[in-house]
């Protein structure tokens, strides 16, 4: 008796379940398309409006900035006056400067890895290796290149010559495995310094 108690009490239990779980989703609100239109019009709005505040109240803090910049201008000497307004371009022309050298060493960056990656595809050597080997001037790009060059011939060789021995390339049960992700991350010197490690995860 107990168990038919049970059973029916877990089946009306199911049952209440399965009907709160498609109620929930009987509750799905559907919008029609003027609806949509008038929460994105809303929201739109909003946005425009906290926009519009954010840039007048940098205005008026500028506009303040100025009209206090003036009123110490007004106050100060005819010499006094034009030492401040030469800081001021001074101040502004460095600004200019340091902007213009970074947006420089920027493209020259990118400039040294395209040099990098056609110099390794010309010599059909994996470009992967670019950003590893960049450097800040071509000839230095061209050392690095060079020594990379031939160590990655030598591993090569070395495991063509093992394989053709029938031998399975020996690798080091010791010796860390390094993924792209921190060979990318490894400067020339790092990785001339694994270089044997390296060239082991090459295999």
């Amino acid at each position: 008796m107990e168990n038919q108690n049970i059973n029916v009490n877990v089946e009306e239990q199911t049952i209440v379940e399965e009907t709160k779980t498609n109620e929930s989703v009987k509750e799905v609100k559907t919008f029609t398309q003027e609806e949509v239109n008038a929460i994105l019009e809303k929201r739109l709005s909003r946005e425009i409006k906290k926009i519009e505040a954010e840039k007048q109240k940098a205005m008026e803090l500028e506009l303040k900035a100025e009209l206090e910049e003036a009123e110490k201008l007004a106050k100060m000497s005819e010499a006094e006056r034009v030492k401040a307004k030469a800081e001021k371009e001074r101040i502004k022309f460095e600004k200019e400067r340091k902007k213009f050298e970074e947006e420089m060493r920027a493209f020259n960056q990118e400039r040294m890895l395209n040099t990098t990656m056609t110099t390794l595809s010309e010599k059909n050597l994996p470009v992967e290796f670019a950003s590893f080997l960049r450097a800040d001037n071509a000839e230095q790009i061209m050392e690095n290149i060079a020594i990379f060059d031939k160590h990655f011939n030598e591993a090569v060789e070395k495991v063509v010559l093992e394989r053709l021995r029938g031998k399975t390339p020996q690798t080091g049960t010791t010796a860390k495995n390094f993924d792209m992700n921190e060979l990318k991350n490894m400067s020339v010197a790092e990785i001339n310094a694994n270089w044997n490690k390296i060239k082991n995860n090459l295999r």
